[in-house]
């Protein structure tokens, strides 16, 4: 059985990222400036390849939508138990 991309991957580019959260890259470089989401520079040049970290992507995924309160509520649940028509 083929692992989905996101398991198969420890590190991801920040073009993966942006593409899994169907943002620009530019959108993804100010997270990580912002410090939200947490990025690895392998070496000391500024053009070294940045890459962040599965676990990292999720805690910042989870993050986001705690902040946002974007979170889906179902309000079918909300009626009253034990009431009779």
């Amino acid at each position: 059985m083929e692992q989905p991309l996101i398991m198969a991957a420890e590190y991801l580019t920040i073009k993966e990222v942006a593409e899994l959260l169907r943002v620009s890259d530019r959108t993804v470089r100010n997270y990580i400036k912002k410090g939200s989401l947490v990025a690895i520079k392998f070496g000391q040049s500024h053009r070294a390849p940045v890459r962040i970290h599965i676990t990292a992507l999720n805690d910042f995924i989870g993050m986001s939508i705690a902040e946002s309160g974007n979170v889906y509520k179902d309000d079918s649940m909300d009626e009253i138990v034990g009431e009779e028509e």
